[in-house]
């Protein structure tokens, strides 16, 4: 399996995607000159390794893709063509870009004098190819043309999720009257320009903690905090609470989840004294899913009611 997009810190740089061919030492050495350039600037930079098995894609070169904001694009000359003065670029290079286009990322490409021009996916895209002749040029203009147009490395097309501080708050139920402990879960839109739309808050999965024994429940929304909406738009910068759960006053020993349903038969109270593993999970139509590993505890009373996050899975 890839990486658990969940379990993984993000970082709140923009990452640079630096694709270019890693053929000789010499380009490899370059590469890596360029990605030292841009974490100067700021940016997280991955350089990518031609990969020789589909696990190896998967995990490294597509899921580093998915997960950057800019595109660099490096197309280092190739063979020479036949019955042409020009030479072909790099083959991986432009699959990548192709994949760079359908995941809409910004692209700033530069290719090596002498290779054909517009050749492959370049002549359907307006990438405006700067040229250059030797590949040692190539840092220096990767750090002006990056200042030049703007980019940016304080921000992630991504959410953030992390438990609210303070960690909870006591509330009256409009409904019932009843005191209880809510527990909310944060989520930061890290986009500088993009507003996060139609957000969306799920458990996924129930664990008891002590006997490993998934608990069985039916998927519905949870409730936003403040909001009587099923879906949340979060602006750039910004941030909304979800919620997690409560535990009522009088009965500590319950974990209740706040959905859009008033049926149990969805979202059912979770009955302790216990501990439980679960797995929240926040959606949007245009940013990736986050989960929240969470373990949750009741008590005897609700001063033993706690929430913290984990890592990964118990044993």
């Amino acid at each position: 399996m890839g990486p658990s997009r969940g379990s993984l810190k993000v970082s709140e740089k923009a990452k640079v995607f630096i694709s270019c061919g890693q053929r000789s030492p010499d380009e490899r050495k370059v590469a890596g000159h360029v990605a030292q350039v841009l974490r100067r600037l700021g940016f997280e930079a991955y350089v990518a390794i031609g990969e020789q098995t589909l696990k190896g894609l998967r995990e490294n070169i597509f899921w580093n893709l998915e997960t950057s904001e800019y595109f660099l694009f490096v197309d280092f000359k190739r063979e020479q063509l036949d019955n042409l003065s020009e030479c072909r670029g790099s083959l991986f290079s432009h699959q990548e870009l192709a994949l760079a286009s359908y995941l809409d990322l910004d692209v700033l490409a530069f290719q090596q004098l002498g290779v054909k021009k517009e050749d492959g996916l370049m002549r359907f895209l307006q990438a405006n190819a700067i040229p250059f002749a030797h590949p040692d040029e190539l840092p220096d203009l990767v750090k002006s043309r990056v200042k030049e147009i703007g980019w940016r490395p304080d921000w992630k097309n991504s959410l953030r999720l992390e438990l609210c501080e303070p960690p909870f708050a006591d509330a009256r139920n409009v409904g019932t009257r009843e005191w209880s402990r809510y527990f909310h879960l944060q989520v930061t839109n890290l986009h500088y320009r993009k507003p996060a739309l139609m957000c969306s808050a799920l458990v996924r999965s129930i664990v008891d903690r002590a006997s490993r024994t998934p608990v069985e429940f039916r998927m519905v929304e949870l409730q936003w905090a403040g909001s009587s909406q099923l879906f949340a738009v979060i602006p750039p910068g910004l941030a909304r609470q979800a919620s997690l759960g409560s535990v009522p006053h009088a009965r500590p020993e319950v974990f209740e989840f706040n959905t859009f349903s008033t049926s149990t038969q969805y979202m059912p109270p979770l009955e302790g004294p216990a501990e439980w593993e679960i797995e929240y999970v926040v959606t949007s139509v245009n940013f990736p899913p986050q989960s929240f590993l969470a373990a949750v505890k009741t008590g005897a009373s609700k001063e033993d009611a706690a929430i913290e996050r984990v890592s990964k899975r118990g044993l």
